[in-house]
Order: structure tokens, then sequence, then C-alpha cells
């Protein structure tokens, strides 16, 4: 296939991209030749994790409600009547696991092994190329799904990432509801995706039936949980979700907060990458392709919807990332297939120099990375000096 003309200027301004792109490819294969997809995938993922923690500086102690958490790993079962105890799923893999206290911090960086891994190796069974499999993967580890674990230490948002994750690779097999009805127990802001998973699941030969089932699917996925909070909520007299998050002055607080500061906190979790939506959107319209194109922007107006209730922006757009895997997905198999590989990484590379900021409203927290430290550090004893 022949290459466009930007492309083609693209590796003439970086001399050996491709050819390292394509090296690094080749490598991979061969691993995956010796060891298997599972066992490359996993050692990919402890190499891209270490990667991200020493790009963000992590923090090595439980952080404020990661304590709570961690406290409720210890005894999982005696409800006290904070509402938190409601997210009981993390807390309880810790207490089968005998994590609770201080090595609890252990059950989300474990969890988040897991969540890499299974991207790249979802990516690989779809036939994608073993280095854009792993520059999809590194899109993710160097984005809020992630990198907010190592600032949030102990919270249990990425396994609710992870149970996203599974929801969207089974999500044309009815047991997808299995895992988002068990995301619920894990956090209930996790409900606001609904809609942009039952459209994805959504046959369109089928589009009358297929409704119908999936709502009747996602009514039996919230009974559980429903019923588990009716029953902790009358053991004690614990706050109920609806009052903490949804009563009035809750919300004017929050809407009043975030006014100034959701585009930062919005376009600092994914930073660059929210080009991809957008112009796939845009290239999705443009074919009438309208249902695909609904389904990425529920993925992102969904976690938006949740900022009417809460202030801590970048945690609530983690749920948004599978309207950047579909994004992908789509470039891949139907634009630039042959030059993927290397615009994508070029995208990544240029992303991981753009300043980290985490957004808990009315505050905006700049945060010192790797390639910023290193550039300052050479500025001052090297350029100064002199």
């Amino acid at each position: 296939m022949k290459r466009s003309s930007s492309t083609i200027s693209i590796y003439l301004s970086i001399p050996g991209f491709y050819r390292v792109v394509r090296k690094v490819n080749v490598i991979i294969f061969k691993c995956e030749k010796k060891i298997g997809i599972i066992f490359t995938g996993f050692m990919l993922s402890i190499i891209l994790f270490c990667c991200a923690g020493l790009y963000v500086k992590p923090n090595f102690s439980l952080f404020q409600f990661g304590k709570y958490y961690a406290k409720i790993a210890a005894d999982p079962f005696h409800f006290d009547g904070d509402i938190r105890q409601f997210r009981i799923l993390t807390p309880l893999i810790g207490y089968v696991l005998n994590l609770h206290g201080k090595a609890f911090i252990f059950v989300p960086l474990f969890i988040s092994l897991l969540f890499l891994a299974t991207l790249y190796i979802y990516f690989r069974r779809t036939k994608m190329q073993p280095i854009s499999s792993l520059g999809i993967t590194t899109m993710m580890a160097f984005s809020c799904p992630l990198l907010l674990i190592f600032y949030f230490q102990g919270y249990p948002d990425i396994t609710s990432n992870l149970l996203i994750l599974l929801s969207f690779i089974f999500i044309k097999k009815p047991y997808w509801i299995l895992f988002y009805g068990l995301s619920f127990f894990n956090h209930e802001s996790n409900f606001f995706i609904a809609p942009a998973l039952l459209l994805l699941s959504i046959d369109k030969k089928n589009i009358r039936k297929d409704i119908w089932r999936g709502i009747l699917l996602l009514i039996i996925a919230i009974l559980p949980v429903l019923c588990f909070r009716y029953y902790v909520s009358h053991l004690n007299t614990a706050s109920h979700f609806t009052n903490a998050y949804f009563g009035w002055d809750n919300i004017i607080y929050c809407i009043r907060n975030n006014l100034d500061t959701i585009h930062i906190g919005v376009f600092h979790s994914y930073k660059l990458f929210w080009i991809l939506p957008l112009y796939c959107s845009i290239m999705l319209v443009s074919q009438k392709r309208f249902w695909e194109c609904a389904c990425i922007i529920l993925f992102i107006i969904g976690p938006l919807t949740q900022t009417i209730a809460a202030v801590d922006i970048n945690r609530l757009m983690e749920p948004a990332f599978p309207a950047f895997l579909l994004s992908m997905q789509y470039f891949y198999r139907h634009c630039f297939k042959p030059d993927f590989k290397v615009i994508l990484w070029l995208l990544i590379i240029i992303n991981i120099f753009v300043p980290e900021i985490i957004v808990i409203s009315p505050f905006v927290i700049p945060r010192l990375i790797l390639p910023i430290y290193v550039i300052q550090h050479f500025f001052y004893t090297h350029l100064l000096v002199h």
C-alpha cells in the first residue's frame, strides 16, 4: 500500500524511527514465540508499570480514603456506618489475600498489572501487531486509568477499570454483565457508563431485541448491589449514597468549584490522547456511522456527568478509557493501518512531555514528572553554571 505524503514526511523528519519501531515489533514477536502471548503480556506490563511509577514519582503510603479501605480490608463485614463500606470489592480482595493495613497498598498495584496485561493480550488476540498492542497499553499506562494509583494509593479505582475493561472485551457475550455487575460492588460511579456499554452491546441487526435484553441484564446486574446496600444500611445508621452525593448542598458546591477547573482536569486526564476520540468522532460522523460515534461520545459524557456530584475530576474521567480503545480499533481497521504503529508511538512520546496536573476542585495541583525533572536538572546544573 502506498504511504501518504504526510507519513513519509514524518519518517524523513525522524530518521530511523520507523526502523526502531519495526525492530521492536520483531523482538516482541520473537518473545511471544518463546514464552507465549500471556507471559509476554505480563512481562511487558511489569516493565510499563515500573516506567509509569518512575514517570510520576509515586507516593509510598496510603492516601486519605486509602487508609480507610485498608482498614475495611482487615474486617470487611464489620459495618460501621460509612458509605465507603458499600464499596466492598477491593477491600474484600485484600481480606482474602491477607493484605490489609499498610500491606493493602499492594492490592491496587497487583490489579494494575492485571489491567495492563489484559489490555495487551486482548489486542493481540484481535490480530493487532505486538508493537501496536504495546502502544495502546502504554497509552493507558501513562494516562489516568493507571497513573492515578500512584497518587491516590489504596483507592479502589483500578479494580473498577479492570472490570470495565472485561465488560468491554466480552461485550458481545451475555456474561459481560457479570463483570459490570461486580463493578457496582467496587464503586457506584460505574453506573454512569451503563448507557455506553448498553449501546455497545447491541447488534444493529436486532436492535429492538437487544435493547430489551440489555435493559433486563442491567436490572439483573443492579439487583444484587441494591440488596447488599439495603442490608448494610439497615444494620447501622450509614449515610445513604443519594444523601451524600446528590444532596443539593453537595451538587451546588461541586458545580461552583468545578466551573473554573473542569477543563484542566478533563484535559490532563488523557492529555494529547484526546485527539484520538475527537478525530475519530469527526471521521465517523462524516461517514454517517452515527452508532459507533455515539458509543465513543457516551463513554466520555457518562464520566463527565459525575462532575455535578464530585470534585476530583481526573479520577472521575477514568471510566472514559473505552472511548480511546474504540478509537484505536477504528483507526487500525479503517484508516492508516500500515502506519498506525508509527503514528501511535509518536503521539505517546510527545504526550509524555506534557505536564501532569491533578485537579481536586478548586485546587489545581501540578505534579513533577521525570522528563521535566531531567530537563530542569540539566538546565540548572549545566546552563546556569556556565
